[in-house]
């Protein structure tokens, strides 16, 4: 049984006040937690936890059941190391269509028993939209030098199967999903890839409503967030990163670790975020941490409906 997390209506009181002929789409970001990366013997990540937790064969099965019980429209995925022979099978099952696109150097390659290149993928549902354009996106650091570090972008118009005259009007949406550098020391580098991507989001998406997706591996206050914040337009974060809040919580040998590092960054123009995925509590979890016998990765997905202003 999974955890059971409700959903927070949204603050401004306009939920629910939208036409019948604005579009909504909902909208998922989860870390999956790479599989070569969680061996089923308990490692220095994750010190607490239950072998069988950690075993890819018990996971996989959690890992879709979150998805289906999310019911996103939209799915931005990273440390996707099954990409070919799990996720993108399973999911057409249930009506995506996907993209993947790997690290240059992934880690977990380095692993004994891998599957491959870990790397981000993104999923839409083909009943309610079609692809446009693919961008593909190395991400760079201040020297313009590529790092090990990627995101993928996809531009998505409404499908014909639910539009009405009012959406196939409608601009396009463009939909990324990235994962930035690990490890505290690496925060300046984190900065010039957020810089990148807003450079090539700038290019890619221009006045398109765009929603940014990703495990940013840094807390709210670092300088990539202040990026997204202050880029013209800004970005807003669907969430609002409360002092308790975290998205990833685990025991290491040197003790508790939790933070808040993933993201649904959105351009409020054109769009508006609606009712999102409530975050768990340390006592829903269980004083193990994450992964769970409830839950398949160390990190919490993240949802959100958003509704299409134009």
């Amino acid at each position: 049984m999974l955890l059971n997390r409700s959903w927070i209506s949204a603050e401004d009181g306009n939920e629910g006040k939208e036409s019948e002929t604005q579009q909504r789409f909902r909208v998922m970001q989860w870390n999956t937690l790479a599989d070569a990366l969680s061996p089923s013997t308990p490692t220095e990540n994750f010190v607490n936890c239950p072998t069988p937790v950690l075993a890819w064969e018990n996971r996989k099965e959690q890992l879709l059941a979150e998805i289906k019980q999310t019911k996103p429209d939209v799915i931005c995925l990273e440390e996707v190391d099954h990409f070919p022979d799990f996720f993108q099978p399973e999911l057409e099952k249930l009506g995506f269509k996907g993209s993947f696109l790997a690290k240059p150097f992934s880690p977990c390659l380095k692993c004994s028993e891998n599957s491959g290149p870990d790397g981000c993928a993104v999923f839409f549902k083909e009943s309610v939209f079609e692809l446009k354009a693919e961008h593909r996106i190395n991400l760079q650091d201040s020297e313009r030098k590529q790092t090990n570090q990627v995101a993928l972008a996809l531009v998505l118009s409404f499908s014909g199967e639910t539009s009405d005259k009012q959406t196939k009007k409608a601009l396009p949406v463009c939909i990324a999903a990235t994962h930035l550098k690990s490890k505290s020391t690496f925060s300046a580098l984190r900065a010039a890839q957020g810089k990148h991507l807003l450079d090539e989001l700038a290019t890619i998406s221009a006045d398109m409503p765009t929603i940014v997706c990703g495990d940013f591996n840094a807390d709210p206050d670092e300088d990539v967030c202040d990026l997204f914040r202050h880029h013209e337009p800004p970005y807003s974060s669907v969430y609002p990163n409360e002092p308790d809040d975290f998205t990833t919580w685990k025991f290491r040998p040197n003790g508790e670790a939790y933070h808040t590092i993933d993201y649904i960054w959105f351009r409020p123009t054109g769009l508006r975020a609606g009712s999102r995925l409530a975050l768990a509590s340390k006592a829903e979890i269980g004083e193990a941490g994450l992964p769970c016998i409830r839950y398949p990765s160390d990190h919490l997905a993240l949802a959100c409906d958003f509704v299409l202003l134009r």
